[in-house]
């Protein structure tokens, strides 16, 4: 009968399953190895595609289909994650950060888990077998799977970020053969995986299987030193196998030279290298070493790299080099952690693109083909073990399970199943010991092991046993000290104190939910500037949003947590990449923003108005980069006889090269620096980086009198006329009511002062003032409404207003003075002041509501895209144009957005003879979308925003930064709104 027991005892790992190994796929010969994948190899078996299916709520029931055989009903896809079978009653996606799933009870878990009974048939040709070997494996499969094979048990496995491999020889047979994996939802190591993320079930890794001549190699290790004069290099390794066979080896050169050749005495092969090729991630000179043996040829990647620590730096290949990185999850909308690898490639990819130079596998081993492609194309990796405990925090003890001798074995299992996996890959830089599971001696035990194997060749890293959560004290498990989200006082603190000999690394940063990260700029200026500080990986790289269906426009609609019921669930709060969940770069203003932060061209403006290019890069010239600049004047012209010229120089490696442009003798100009790849792989531009003279507004023509003003006041209002062009105000609540040209009105709504912004993801922990202060229900009060001043010249309206929530004294008190000229023109000027004792407002300005044709836009200020006063790194000085609402972010959950920071002019039209133009010689913030504050703030998602019903147009002096805050530090007080805010606006009408 058959009884499933393991899950339930997190004493038990595995059962029949083989030793971890190094990941490789052997070849029949050396040039397939070394350049097919491997589904091309004659020793790999693909079991990839469709299987027969059968879900249950609870694992048990599954037992008399497993005794019986029957035929299951349902097909599903190998690899795939159940849950985003949708529609198809499968359980549902849950997203929960740290709360776990079920009940706090360890090592117990729920009576009934749910589970999903794959089978299939394989046919085996008896001259595959014949001889061979035959390794079943697993890359992942999540929670845990029984295995039965021709009717008989073979294995259990939990890990589900890892490779479980079973040697499957003695179940197989000539023909037809049966396999069926039972997976679970929950085991007891469920424990151990409480990351942040969506949680899913299934087989989500690929499987295959791999039938091997006997007297194969069972693993190699490869151990490439280098000595600390850069001019030595060696390569020992260490073969595994069984039998008197022979084996070879050849090691082939960066340039596909051979290095050395021979035949393995014993079971080691070791080999000289002169002047190495050094792999780093600018120039990732990657070796081959071709290992053979029983006919087969297996390829090992090589890289030679020094990593050590010295006077609290890190270096590498002796440079303090900077770690410019990023978190990565396995996440697909449409595949969960079956993300394909076509897109594992294209994420690694786009990283290259946006001057990443590192990536943590967020919290779990990747896929073994993740690193492969990080070797060759340059990617620091900090690959992690697949433990968290998040959620053991609700019962006030977040290392419960880590110091709980009990569950060492699991700890250790998973710490030796990174190791021997990824062991061979130079892009690794360190292993992690995990993620915010506390700290304790399972931890320990874990660093000793991988020391012990590793022998110094990398760092080791796990921010959960840093000082600031070990009683200030630095563990010597770890290499270096690793921080999130801190405050760049707790930075300071660190790098001040002399007791502390670990170089400092944030392991995650500048948290980029939604409209953000803000604070990406001065991060990477704190990087920068000290050799101890390491660098850091940004949270993260892509939303985990779950696509649902399309709009009827094609649009992709997507879900977060809560959306399919599930509970607990924590929200939005996996919508927190810098990329959308299509990877779509051109609605990702926080990906450009994460390439200019990450530029490897420094520029600096000097007090003699030269530039200065500083070449960031440790190991590589700048002869790959077209470097170019362009002069915008005030005007929003390009200015100089050679706009885009290029600046001929090839930089050293950490050198420089300063030049003068040629500037206009009159007015402003913005230098901007633009540096893009010359040829190679990645297109992408590197960065633009503005340097600004003389900022200020720009001329404006000589005013012409467009006729005389005509000022008609009735009990309620007053109306001013110039020419065909007429301005309305109201007495009572002093508001702008109406502009009127020719007959057609501009206005939909009267002009309001406003306080409020739909909270950004990072407004997520300061909105709870704001709604306690009532921010988000101001309401406008008008005190007087005063004409000071009406004449065929002008006419002048002063008007004393407050913003204020019911049962509340008023937050806001301001002065709003209009002036209407004979050149038909209306400036606004605003004086406000918060009330004391109130948090920083989200924004202080005009909002005005014009038809929704006035749909193009037009503004001499920082753009293409938007950008905020802590936010614009992307942004440049210039005239830009573009449809409203088209320049902003594109939240999944609405929220401010869109905004240009260092406006002088703008102009919103239906056409280009009717427009409403904005100016003023004080830069403002410049805002249009179709959707009003309000709006925005209420709607739960992107799609199930309503129909626009006109175009809402923000005019600030001032907004509060961006930052990072829904998980990092608060905003900076220089980025908040100021007690005091003084503007105005000049309006013209066409």
């Amino acid at each position: 009968m058959i009884e499933l027991k393991y899950h339930r005892d997190p004493a038990v790992q595995h059962i029949n399953c083989l030793p971890p190994r190094a990941y490789y796929v052997p070849f029949a010969d050396e040039k397939s190895a070394g350049g097919k994948p491997r589904e091309k190899s004659p020793f790999f078996f693909d079991m990839c595609g469709e299987w027969d299916f059968k879900w249950f709520c609870r694992a048990e029931d599954a037992i008399p289909d497993l005794e019986s055989g029957a035929v299951l009903p349902d097909r599903i896809t190998v690899p795939s994650c159940w849950q985003m079978q949708l529609g198809r009653g499968y359980d549902a996606p849950q997203y929960t950060n740290f709360n776990y799933p079920f009940p706090l009870d360890p090592p117990h878990i729920p009576d009934e888990i749910p589970a999903g009974l794959y089978s299939r048939e394989f046919f085996i040709a008896g001259k595959r077998i014949k001889d061979k070997e035959a390794f079943l494996i697993f890359e992942g499969v999540s929670s845990c799977f029984y295995l039965w094979i021709n009717g008989k048990f073979a294995a259990y496995s939990t890990v589900s970020h890892c490779t479980s491999e079973i040697d499957v020889t003695p179940y197989l047979r000539a023909g037809k053969n049966t396999f069926k994996i039972l997976a679970l939802k929950w085991c007891a190591a469920s424990y151990l995986e409480d990351q942040d993320m969506w949680r899913m079930s299934g087989v989500f890794r690929p499987v295959y299987m791999l039938f091997r001549p006997k007297g194969h190699i069972d693993d190699i290790s490869v151990r490439p030193t280098v000595q600390a004069s850069l001019k030595k290099a060696r390569l020992d390794c260490v073969i595994n196998a069984g039998g008197d066979e022979a084996t070879a080896y050849k090691l082939i050169s960066p340039g596909k030279d051979t290095v050395a050749e021979g035949v393995c005495e014993g079971n080691k092969i070791s080999v000289a290298v002169d002047r190495p090729a050094l792999w780093s991630d600018e120039i990732p000179a990657l070796y081959e070493l071709f290992v053979f043996r029983a006919g087969e040829a297996i390829r090992i990647p090589v890289g030679f790299r020094r990593v050590e620590i010295k006077d609290r730096r890190m270096l590498v290949n002796g440079q303090p080099i900077k770690l410019r990185g990023v978190n990565h999850h396995d996440t697909d909308p449409e595949y969960g952690y079956a993300e394909p690898i076509e897109r594992v490639y294209d994420d690694l990819q786009i990283m290259k693109e946006t001057n990443m130079n590192c990536v943590r596998t967020s919290h779990y081993p990747a896929d073994p083909r993740f690193y492969e492609y990080c070797d060759r194309i340059g990617l620091w990796v900090v690959d992690e073990a697949d433990i968290e405990t998040h959620g053991c925090d609700a019962c006030g003890n977040r290392s419960l399970l880590s110091d709980d001798p009990a569950w060492k074995p699991c700890y250790l299992d998973r710490a030796e199943r990174l190791y021997e996996r990824d062991k061979n890959h130079p892009s690794i830089i360190m292993w992690s010991l995990g993620n915010e599971s506390g700290y304790g001696r399972n931890h320990d035990a874990m660093s000793r092991l991988i020391r012990r194997r590793d022998g110094g060749l990398r760092l080791i890293h796990y921010e959960g046993a840093n000082t600031l959560q070990n009683e200030g004290r630095q563990s010597s498990s770890v290499d270096v000290e690793s921080m999130m989200y801190p405050a760049f006082e707790q930075i300071d603190a660190y790098l001040s104190n002399p007791e502390y000999d670990q170089p400092l690394f944030l392991c995650e940063y500048c948290h980029a939910m939604g409209n953000g990260p803000g604070d990406l700029a001065a991060y990477n200026e704190r990087f920068d500037s000290d050799d101890r500080f390491i660098g850091g990986c940004i949270w993260e790289f892509a939303d985990h949003g779950i696509k649902i269906g399309e709009t009827a426009e094609g649009e992709p609609k997507y879900a977060y947590g809560g959306y399919f019921g599930d509970s607990p669930n924590d929200g939005n709060f996996c919508i927190d990449g810098l990329l959308r969940p299509d990877r779509d770069l051109y609605r990702s203003p926080a990906a450009d923003e994460a390439m200019e932060a990450y530029s490897p061209i420094g520029v600096t403006k000097n007090d003699d108005q030269s530039i200065t290019l500083f070449n960031k890069r440790f190991f590589s010239d700048t002869s790959d980069l077209d470097l170019r600049f362009e002069t915008v004047g005030s005007d929003g012209c390009l200015y100089g006889p050679a706009p885009g010229e290029t600046i001929e120089a090839i930089i050293p490696p950490r050198g420089s090269y300063t030049f003068k442009p040629d500037l206009p003798e009159k007015g402003a100009a913005c230098v901007t620096v633009y540096a893009a790849r010359r040829d190679g792989e990645f297109v992408t531009g590197l960065m633009n980086r503005e340097v600004v003279y003389r900022m200020a507004p720009p001329d404006r023509p000589a005013k012409r009198r467009a006729g005389s003003v005509e000022v008609k006041e009735t009990d309620r209002g007053v109306t001013v006329s110039v020419g065909s062009l007429s301005y309305g105000f109201d007495r009572l609540t002093g508001k702008l009511t109406s502009i009127c040209k020719g007959g057609a009105e501009r206005l939909l709504e009267p002009v309001r002062l406003s306080a409020w912004r739909a909270p950004t993801d990072n407004d997520r922990i300061i909105k709870h003032q704001w709604y306690a202060n009532g921010y988000n229900r101001l309401k406008e009060k008008c005190y007087s409404f005063t004409v000071e001043k009406a004449d065929e010249k002008e006419a002048v309206f002063r008007t004393s207003v407050s913003l204020g929530a019911d049962w509340m004294p008023p937050a806001v008190k301001a002065e709003i003075v209009y002036t209407v000229k004979d050149d038909g023109t209306l400036n606004i000027s605003v004086d406000s002041a918060r009330r004391d004792g109130l948090p920083a407002l989200p924004r202080t300005g005009l909002l005005f509501k014009l038809p929704k044709k006035y749909n193009d836009t037009e503004w001499l200020g920082y753009g293409p895209g938007e950008a905020y006063i802590d936010k614009r790194l992307s942004a440049s000085y210039g005239l830009w144009q573009g449809a409203v609402g088209a320049s902003g972010t594109s939240c999944i959950r609405p929220q401010e957005n869109g905004a240009h920071y260092g406006t002088y002019e703008a102009a919103v039209g239906a056409s280009a003879s009717r427009y409403v133009k904005f100016y003023s010689d004080r830069p403002f913030y410049f805002g249009a979308s179709p959707w009003s504050p309000e709006t925005l703030t209420d709607a739960p998602y992107d799609w199930a925003l309503p129909e626009s019903d006109g175009t809402y147009v923000s005019i600030d002096g001032a907004m509060a930064g961006i930052g990072s805050n829904s998980c990092g530090p608060a905003l900076d007080e220089k980025y908040k709104v100021g007690k005091d805010v003084k503007f105005d606006v000049t309006l013209t009408v066409r």
